[in-house]
């Protein structure tokens, strides 16, 4: 499936519905997505399929039947071995579709992008859904496609213009992850690493990568628990410039295990709780707050390192780049500073709004235009930052 055996997971999710509520359980006739759910309302057609990519993240796709879309053997199916084990079949849920499917009345026919007809990509309207009426212009049209779901990982790195094995994307948002994109076919039938996910964005491209529960929350929790009288990240970075406080970005005598809600990659400890060790009576909020930031650092590393397997290498002349974005890194340039310096690699800033709702429109254009985004990678912005590590303060790290 590319996951472990976790709560985060649909399989452990159903089997504790049927455990708790088996009247409820049993009273379900299809198990689907609320992408899939949503638009079988809207086009009156029970049989909309799961997207790939939002099968993939429910933990219960089969991914060595998807190898690639250029094995004719090629099928999308859940994984049947798995769904035994918790009592299932896969009778019990939506087929598994493509990314898109195009909507069709009864008098319409249609073609896809390379002029042949796919008849597995076409979505035939009820005739007697009132939608038909409220929209006719979708109803009508022969252009018209409905996408089915995306994972928010995999939008985020298209988003972020991580969209190839030599750039690498890096969230920090109330969660934090770091994700790369791998080609199945020079992908498949290497082991994923121990710890980390693999979850199909398409029948081609998969994203690696792993998740830790708390990046930015801990940035928060730390702001209302210490009281910090500087706090912001921009009053943080003054503090830190200051004469002879640059020094306790090493010498706040800190030991942090960042996990106050548990831990996900690569350990996945449900158990795991967040200690602080080595506080004197010179112990600072600050140097609370640095080191807890610090600590993400290093477990963003611990993903990094399993990572770095699998990286290109630099094909841009430039060697591998690691492509950030999320609210709680959005204006914090010393936490993006100490970032580049955990990981020894050039961080790049181009304070992307809404990465993920970019994503999903990259992948729609792409969709109609033909192009290949993850072939040919977006360019990066002149007006980008880019973050460089300092070697001293790596190797301190």
């Amino acid at each position: 499936t590319g996951t472990t055996i976790h709560a985060s997971y649909a399989a452990s999710q159903l089997l504790c519905v049927q455990n708790e509520e088996p009247e409820l359980f049993q009273k379900v006739e299809r198990w689907t997505t609320l992408t899939s759910y949503i638009l079988s309302k809207w086009t009156g057609n029970c049989d909309v399929k799961v997207g790939i990519s939002e099968a993939s993240w429910t933990g219960l796709f089969n991914r060595m039947t998807a190898s690639s879309h250029s094995s004719p053997s090629s099928t999308l199916e859940w994984h049947e071995g798995l769904l035994n084990l918790i009592g299932m079949s896969t009778n019990d849920f939506s087929q598994i579709g493509d990314s898109y499917w195009e909507i069709s009345s009864n008098h319409h026919h249609h073609n896809n992008n390379n002029g042949t007809n796919n008849n597995n990509n076409v979505l035939k309207i009820s005739n007697n859904v009132n939608y038909c009426s409220k929209w006719p212009e979708i109803y009508n049209t022969g252009a018209t496609r409905f996408f089915l779901g995306i994972g928010d990982g995999a939008a985020a790195n298209i988003g972020s213009k991580a969209t190839n094995d030599t750039r690498v994307a890096m969230t920090i948002g109330t969660s934090a992850a770091m994700r790369i994109v791998v080609n199945d076919i020079q992908f498949e039938g290497i082991e994923i690493p121990s710890g980390l996910w693999c979850y199909k964005i398409n029948r081609t491209y998969s994203l690696l990568g792993g998740a830790l529960t708390d990046g930015g929350s801990i940035y928060e929790w730390l702001q209302k628990t210490v009281k910090l009288d500087r706090n912001n990240s921009k009053n943080l970075e003054e503090y830190v410039n200051q004469n002879g406080n640059e020094k306790r970005l090493f010498h706040h005598n800190l030991t942090i295990l960042p996990f106050p809600n548990g831990e996900r990659a690569p350990g996945w400890v449900d158990s795991a709780t967040g200690t602080i060790t080595g506080i004197k009576t010179t112990t600072t909020p600050e140097d609370i707050l640095i080191a807890h930031l610090q600590a993400i650092g290093f477990r963003l590393k611990e993903i990094y390192d399993r990572l770095k397997a699998y990286l290109g290498e630099g094909n841009e002349g430039n060697g591998v780049k690691i492509f950030c974005s999320g609210t709680a890194l959005q204006n914090n340039n010393l936490w993006k500073a100490m970032l580049a310096d955990i990981l020894g690699a050039d961080l790049v800033s181009e304070n992307i709004k809404e990465a993920t709702s970019r994503g999903v429109y990259q992948l729609i254009k792409c969709s109609y235009d033909g192009s290949n985004i993850f072939e040919i990678p977006e360019k990066i912005d002149e007006q980008a930052k880019i973050y460089k590590p300092k070697f001293s303060n790596h190797m301190q790290y």
